[in-house]
């Protein structure tokens, strides 16, 4: 089960107003308002992608964080919510979106269960790492295990690497930097670049060529790669929202996604498909297979679910 957005919401992308005091209890508002607003002005058309709009990213983004500070173990003071804080209020955009910046660094929080630990959330365990088998798997294989992280070459088959480091199947590495070679899979690039031809690169622009990486737009601006009238060949194009009921997929030659709070149903590589409703929880989503984050599709159930931490015994 998915929690992409329970693990940024409190470790590594929030940022907060300058000066303000965190506490639990409010750190589900604050971290939600501060985040999808910094979102915002940095990559607008993320959050339309993802929510469709600003308040609906903060009412969506609260309830995760409030879970994930509920979860047993989870010993984080309103000291260490402020201090997390208060390190993006300086971070670039670029800073706040990478996984090895110090703000992520400031919120690495450790909570107090000992390794071997169920755990739902690296905040729960002492070593503040919770080692997952089947993220996307329901029910108790959505949990994981509270674990020692990996340093630099350590073997990662069975452990997470530090923060700032990925494991490329067997052993923990760093991410490429500008100029570096890298191959997608293995060898991956780290913020701010993209593995274009082989090397880290900045992501392409608006018309680049990306039929051999598929994903190296520039996304930040808006762009994705999307098919050429061949079918074959793919360029950066400038994305082209639609909205509920809309038509979406290839639309009159030009590549059309729905915005958050919908989903393209219907769409096939040569027809155009029409922008539904996104499935929440409790919602079936036997049909769309994707729910409204922070909710995931239960592949068994087919009903939309939010993780909770402390659902992992």
């Amino acid at each position: 089960m998915k929690r992409s957005f329970a693990l940024l919401a409190v470790a590594g992308f929030w940022i907060a107003c300058s000066g303000k005091v965190v506490t639990v209890e409010t750190a589900p508002n604050d971290f939600a308002t501060a985040a999808c607003d910094k979102l915002n002005s940095c990559a607008p058309t993320v959050v339309s992608l993802a929510f469709g709009d600003v308040a609906t990213c903060k009412t969506r983004g609260a309830i995760s964080t409030q879970l994930s500070l509920k979860a047993p173990g989870v010993s984080v003071t309103s000291a260490e919510l402020s201090a997390c804080l208060s390190a993006f209020e300086s971070a670039s955009c670029t800073d706040v979106l990478s996984s090895s910046s110090s703000a992520s660094k400031a919120c690495a929080f450790k909570g107090t269960l000992a390794d071997g630990a169920a755990c739902g959330s690296g905040f729960q365990c002492k070593s503040g790492s919770c080692r997952f088998l089947f993220l996307d798997a329901p029910g108790a294989a959505a949990c994981g295990t509270c674990k020692a992280t990996v340093a630099l070459d350590g073997d990662c088959a069975a452990a997470n690497c530090e923060p700032g480091l990925y494991c490329d199947g067997s052993k923990c590495k760093a991410f490429g930097k500008g100029g570096e070679s890298c191959d997608g899979s293995k060898t991956l690039c780290g913020s701010g670049t993209a593995c274009v031809n082989g090397k880290c690169s900045f992501p392409l622009l608006e018309n680049g060529d990306c039929t051999a990486s598929r994903g190296a737009c520039d996304v930040m601006s808006g762009l994705t790669c999307a098919p050429n009238a061949d079918l074959v060949t793919y360029k950066c194009t400038k994305l082209t929202l639609a909205s509920l009921n809309q038509d979406c997929g290839v639309v009159s030659g030009k590549y059309v996604s729905c915005t958050g709070g919908t989903y393209c149903a219907g769409a096939t590589a040569t027809t155009a498909g029409k922008c539904k409703a996104t499935p929440k929880e409790p919602d079936d989503c036997s049909e769309s297979n994707t729910c409204l984050t922070p909710a995931a599709c239960n592949m068994v159930t087919k009903k939309c679910e939010v993780f909770d931490p402390a659902s992992c015994k």
